[in-house]
């Protein structure tokens, strides 16, 4: 997620094939490992059983992910502390 937002809102952060292949090797060991036989409950995408905790895992990681986008460029201005200190209280 960090690769696909990296490159949509930096000019700086470029894709490679070894991006890439690692994006690829991520996901599909996040598809083997929550994959569901039976499907009950919750929604499916894929054949994926999409529950309650695993829809707040994916949205914990995109906002994971612009806090690693803002922390690169907020660092070129503020302390490394500063920084920490406002993740933390926001996110608590």
């Amino acid at each position: 997620m960090v690769l696909i937002l990296a490159h949509l809102l930096t000019h700086d952060d470029k894709i490679t094939r070894r991006k890439v292949l690692g994006l690829i090797l991520g996901i599909g060991g996040i598809v083997l490992a929550n994959v569901d036989k039976v499907a009950g409950g919750g929604f499916q995408v894929g054949g994926i059983s999409m529950r309650g905790g695993k829809v707040f895992l994916l949205i914990s990681s995109l906002a994971y992910a612009f806090a690693i986008l803002y922390g690169k460029k907020a660092l070129k201005t503020i302390p490394s502390t500063r920084l920490n200190m406002h993740q933390l209280i926001l996110g608590a």
